[in-house]
């Protein structure tokens, strides 16, 4: 297996074509997103310890619930990214309240969190306040925390040269473009460190991926293939002048 890598330095180059997955193109009415980077993601099981006890005899001021901890983590963690971090998301998947009776308070709740940043400054300053507003919460709730990392990815920024001819290639077909960045993970992520890569976005209809739901018109379709080509074209073309 080893043996059938291939030289990074035999790569021109690395081009991928995708729907945008979001509504920004749709939106604006332009043809061709011409993608700068690629998000980076961080993920985390967050675990929220209480007490469980009788729901109808344990006064509100008593009790330590571990189900209003994880609540309010979620909520206050919206409203944070959204004031102080544009461009970047955060996401509860999945909530899990223990013991899950009605007639309990929940003496442990888990969350799967996930939160993403286009570039690694902006994603190490969201990991920090993130998990400093976990511990808050923990501290204002009686209860204790455990923060479990499960990895992520780094930020990937494409190629200035695969963006020129993306941009060059879209002009040369009367093509509207803009700059934007990938919210979601894709291969060109895992190209990058190795050769110069470049992403094309066509638009989504509504922005719905990864549904039944999703669609893209076939005139965006051939609009993209032929960015995907001529960029292709461009860049061979600057590598045989190198």
């Amino acid at each position: 297996m080893l043996a059938a890598r291939r030289d990074p330095a035999t790569l021109a180059g690395y081009l991928e074509l995708h729907i945008e997955q979001g509504p920004r193109l749709a939106q604006s009415a332009v043809a061709i997103g011409v993608v700068s980077g690629i998000v980076g993601i961080t993920s985390y099981r967050v675990k929220y310890e209480g007490i469980a006890n009788h729901a109808g005899t344990t006064p509100m001021e008593a009790r330590r619930d571990a189900g209003l901890g994880a609540s309010t983590f979620l909520v206050t963690a919206r409203e944070m990214v959204v004031r102080d971090f544009p461009n970047c998301v955060v996401n509860v998947g999945q909530m899990t309240f223990t013991p899950g009776a009605f007639n309990i308070i929940p003496g442990t709740a888990e969350l799967a969190l996930e939160f993403r940043a286009p570039d690694e400054q902006r994603l190490a300053e969201l990991q920090a306040a993130v998990v400093s507003l976990a511990h808050l919460v923990a501290r204002q709730h009686g209860l204790q925390l455990k923060l479990e990392p499960l990895g992520g990815c780094t930020p990937a920024p494409m190629s200035a040269l695969a963006q020129a001819a993306i941009a060059a290639a879209a002009d040369s077909l009367g093509l509207t473009h803009t700059r934007l960045v990938s919210g979601a993970g894709h291969d060109a992520q895992s190209m990058a460190p190795i050769t110069p890569a470049g992403m094309i976005f066509v638009p989504s209809r509504d922005g719905i991926s990864h549904s039944p739901r999703e669609f893209t018109d076939w005139e965006a379709c051939v609009n993209g293939a032929n960015v995907l080509l001529r960029a292709a074209l461009r860049l061979a073309e600057d590598v045989i002048r190198a």
